[in-house]
């Protein structure tokens, strides 16, 4: 009589493979604490998942499948990896050219999982909230555009969601001063010449995120409340929150790319 069973991705339900081949490094010289921390404690969704209740249920209100709650915990292991905490964009930083997005293939090699499992992963994490992608476009020299990796970009709500939202604004603050400390350090290389399409993409992320957040916000809020006629300062008070959520957000964008996105959020 067999007591465990496999299917053809090699999961078996009783003895999960929750560990990436390639995890993050910790100790001296390691990543930050955070985000092995992060990855220890996403591992008991699978047992719980009250541990991430958002991406425990189907959009059928089923439950989801065993093989797939390992399927996140292993890509999730491997977002975490490639984390950028100033950001939070899912990116590895160039000296010379920035941030540079990884891409998904890559992401599902050091999960250890097959494409297919791994973009299955990725649109549960971003059907929660927790992650959110926007493809991005470069105009190419001969004038049409070319479609670069997307940018892909982790909700603090994740965090939150972990247990580890007060951890998560310290972590970025330390992150922010040792980037500053890093440019400061490195000489200055001509500055790339600015997309006006990638910046537009990174806007409309910002404003689908902000919009997650202001929904969820809204339906806490009572409906005789949400009818007060003065609307002006309703309006101000709401702008005022989408500012102080991109500045949380993106603590590298300056102040007049978090005024436009606001304002653009405003206008959505």
């Amino acid at each position: 009589m067999h007591l465990t069973f496999g299917n053809r991705c090699g999961h078996v339900p009783l003895s999960p493979t929750l560990d990436i081949s390639r995890p993050i490094p910790i100790g001296p010289g390691g990543y930050p604490r955070i985000l092995a921390v992060a990855a220890e404690r996403a591992e008991g969704f699978y047992a719980e998942p009250k541990v991430l209740p958002a991406i425990a249920v189907n959009p059928s209100s089923s439950q989801k499948r065993s093989e797939r709650k390992e399927g996140v915990i292993r890509l999730l292991k491997a977002i975490l990896k490639f984390l950028d905490l100033v950001s939070l964009t899912i990116a590895v930083r160039d000296a010379e050219t920035g941030l540079r997005n990884i891409t998904i293939p890559t992401l599902a090699k050091h999960a250890d999982l097959e494409l297919r499992r791994a973009e299955r992963a990725l649109r549960d994490l971003a059907s929660a909230g927790f992650l959110f992608t926007v493809q991005q476009r470069i105009r190419s020299s001969e004038g049409g555009f070319r479609s670069v990796p997307a940018i892909k970009r982790v909700s603090p709500a994740l965090f939150s969601a972990l247990g580890l939202q007060v951890a998560l604004k310290l972590e970025r603050a330390k992150a922010q001063k040792r980037l500053a400390r890093r440019r400061a350090e490195t000489p200055p290389h001509p500055a790339p010449s600015p997309q006006p399409d990638c910046q537009q993409e990174s806007f409309i992320f910002a404003v689908r995120n902000l919009e997650t957040t202001l929904l969820q916000r809204t339906r806490t809020i009572p409906r005789e409340k949400r009818d007060q006629p003065d609307r002006n300062m309703e309006r101000q008070r709401r702008w005022n929150a989408i500012a102080l959520e991109l500045r949380d957000q993106h603590p590298d964008w300056p102040a007049q790319d978090i005024r436009a996105a606001a304002d653009k959020a405003m206008l959505s």
